[in-house]
């Protein structure tokens, strides 16, 4: 009889490994008592932890904030003020200077009505694009054309209008983005009609306009984000504040009693009549107030708000506009000295990363489109270095304009910078000033030479460098016809 064969037991399946918190060297990564468990998940690509739905709910929150918080509102609006002004300003490198100026003519009489609403100048547009990069993270500008001239528009798309497709599942589409085998942006998915259709817009069309932390990033979050709590803390801790303070205005005397029984009319009972009260109250004038034994009036002492309530608000207001330095946006009046200095430099540098987040995204894309449009339809004439462009941007922030002023002169006289770029600080293209300033001395001697009278006289007559050192003698009667400078007299002659 053959042996029965024994069936094998199936092996027990290996159990899976669990994560385990470890203990390290690190005390970062270990978990304390005295502090609660960071829910930090596990670190992913930026486009995985910022998801759609996330975005738009921080997109709500922050555009409740510009509505109804007085201070978000103005961190944002002083950002917005010390990177653009009034508009950053094209000026042209080209090749040749007179192609240059009509180029810069072209693009300043296309900027006065640019968008495709017809709206907003081309600073409108800056100061928009910006505004809602800061407010909803990014912002889009779409470049097209007029349907009814066929001249070139801008149109600005504000971030919730682009998303993930709605018509059907694409996995190329992150968020509105379409991005290539590599990561490379390929294009924009925007919503139309209604917000209910789906058309798809070319990276080469379309700017996008954000400020990306990590690489991986597709679209942007605000950059106040993590300051709404704090936004919401500031509203509702004032109101409760403010509910107190009445509260405690409303009730300013205390009647205080050790015991008895309040008589019907005490005041009456020891005047010795409401006759007899009245009579003194009238005499003495104001109120004469009679209150029983053993009982006392005291006169409530407003408390609110406290000191440490105010510095509780000023840690709040400080969390929420940390955008820019606290004492440039609300109070500078702790600072003094190099301190100051210190915030008009930070504003300044603050101005200048926004500047060229704009001047990357919309100015210099939208220069390129317009001039090569113009040229494309013979409005221009060609220049191999037409999409060469600079841009004036505002005023820094200063406490010390009379010393940087001599500092620039300086460092002019020196050949350590240029005319364009001093002009710039104030807002200025050099050809513009040196055509208002042609302009003005031709107007100068056309003047005096209609009047017949000296030209220093109209041209700085308290400090005439004309005739620096130049006797009476030596002034010609003609001298509106002579424009040259005479010598000084010579010392050793007199």
């Amino acid at each position: 009889m053959p042996p029965k064969k024994i069936a094998k037991k199936p092996e027990a399946k290996a159990p899976r490994k669990q994560a385990s918190v470890t203990y390290g060297q690190y005390a970062s990564t270990t978990q304390s008592g005295a502090r609660r468990m960071l829910f930090n998940g596990v670190p992913v690509d930026a486009r995985k932890e910022l998801t759609s739905n996330n975005r738009v709910q921080m997109i709500g929150k922050s555009r409740w904030g510009i509505r109804n918080s007085p201070t978000y509102k103005q961190v944002i609006d002083e950002v917005v003020l010390v990177t653009i002004g009034d508009e950053l300003i094209a000026q042209s490198q080209a090749q040749d200077p007179a192609k240059g100026m009509l180029y810069q003519e072209y693009f300043r009489n296309w900027s006065k009505r640019c968008d495709s609403t017809g709206r907003f100048t081309f600073g409108q547009v800056q100061k928009l694009s910006l505004f809602g990069d800061l407010v909803d993270g990014d912002s889009f500008l779409v470049q097209t054309v007029d349907p009814k001239t066929g001249r070139p528009r801008v149109q600005i798309i504000e971030a919730h209008r682009v998303g993930p497709t709605r018509d059907e599942f694409n996995p190329k589409c992150v968020d509105g983005v379409y991005l290539g085998e590599y990561g490379e942006v390929l294009g924009y998915n925007v919503y139309v009609d209604g917000d209910k259709k789906d058309r798809f817009v070319p990276a080469e069309s379309m700017s996008h306009i954000c400020e990306f932390e990590r690489s991986s990033a597709v679209r942007g979050y605000p950059v106040l984000q993590s300051s709404f709590g704090s936004m919401q803390d500031q509203l509702e801790v004032f109101g409760l504040e403010v509910r107190a303070a009445r509260d405690s205005a409303d009730h300013t005397l205390v009647l205080k009693k050790q015991g008895g029984v309040l008589q019907d009319d005490p005041a009456n009972a020891f005047a010795g009549g409401g006759a007899d009260c009245e009579r003194i109250a009238s005499q003495m004038g104001g109120k004469l107030l009679v209150v029983d034994t053993n009982e006392s009036f005291e006169q409530l002492t407003q408390t609110r708000p406290s000191q440490a309530w105010m510095g509780m608000m000023k840690a709040i207001e400080r969390d929420i506009v940390k955008l820019l330095p606290v004492e440039y946006v609300s109070d500078p009046s702790g600072i003094t000295g190099p301190a100051i200095r210190l915030v008009a430099a930070k504003v300044s540098r603050v101005a200048g990363k926004w500047q060229n987040l704009i001047i990357d995204t919309v100015c210099d894309p939208t220069w390129t489109y317009v001039i090569s449009w113009g040229i494309a339809n013979g409005e221009l004439p060609e220049d191999p270095y037409f999409n060469r462009v600079s841009w004036i941007t505002p005023r820094d922030v200063t406490v010390d304009a009379g010393r940087e002023a001599a500092q620039d002169r300086a460092d002019l006289q020196m050949g350590l910078t240029t005319s364009s770029a001093i002009l710039g600080k104030k807002g200025a293209t050099f050809d513009d000033t040196l055509e208002t300033l042609a302009t003005e001395a031709e107007k100068r001697i056309n003047k005096a030479k209609e009047r017949n009278i000296p030209l220093w006289m109209l041209y700085q007559s308290a400090f005439n460098w004309l005739q620096q050192g130049q006797a009476a003698s030596q002034t010609p009667a003609d001298v509106a016809d002579n424009l040259d400078i005479p010598e000084p007299i010579d010392p050793s002659t007199k």
